[in-house]
């Protein structure tokens, strides 16, 4: 009796690793290497003052042109993606789409009365509203511009917001994936 149930622990344990490959076969039936490619911002925005408003030699407005570089380094080209700049009293948007292996710097013209330090959040996302929003085709940058009376300026980032942000993403692309093997 010993060798039979010795026998039987080696079969449990061969069927137990051909089903757990089956298993994370299973999970994985469309995960390819391009599946890790998307769309991501290239290094840091960028801003330079263009206008500062003035009455009575008092600043009362400045203008500034802020850059963001996305990059696809998919095989595919993008969906229409919404690029998003805000602070905390108004947003700007831009529509576009990127062939894969593109980099594209997007412009925008911020204004504000404000003299005060001002957090900007950029952010891009699929026009479509259907769409799964993943880290494949979403993301977010954040910055603060410091401000005075004079035209320096500089900015600090907020690190951790894009990594909180790519769990979450990443997050919601298992629970996806799960629930497309549940189908």
């Amino acid at each position: 009796m010993e060798v039979d149930d010795i026998k039987l622990r080696k079969c449990f344990f061969i069927i137990t690793i051909i089903l757990s490959f089956l298993f994370v076969l299973l999970i994985n039936n469309n995960c390819t290497a391009e599946d890790l490619e998307g769309i991501h911002f290239i290094g840091e925005p960028s801003y330079n003052l263009i206008n500062t408003i003035t009455k009575n030699n008092k600043v009362i407005g400045k203008s500034y042109e802020i850059n963001i570089t996305l990059h696809n380094d998919g095989k595919t080209k993008s969906e229409i993606l919404i690029v998003n700049l805000s602070d905390e009293d108004d947003s700007l948007h831009h529509e576009t789409f990127l062939e894969p292996d593109e980099t594209q710097t997007i412009t925008f013209t911020w204004s504000t009365v404000k003299i005060k330090n001002q957090r900007i959040v950029i952010r891009f996302y699929p026009k479509d509203l259907e769409a799964v929003r993943n880290k494949f085709n979403s993301g977010s940058v954040s910055f603060t511009i410091e401000m005075n009376d004079n035209d320096g300026l500089t900015a600090t980032s907020t690190p951790g917001f894009e990594a909180i942000l790519s769990l979450l993403a990443l997050l919601v692309l298992i629970l996806y994936k799960k629930s497309k093997i549940k189908k």
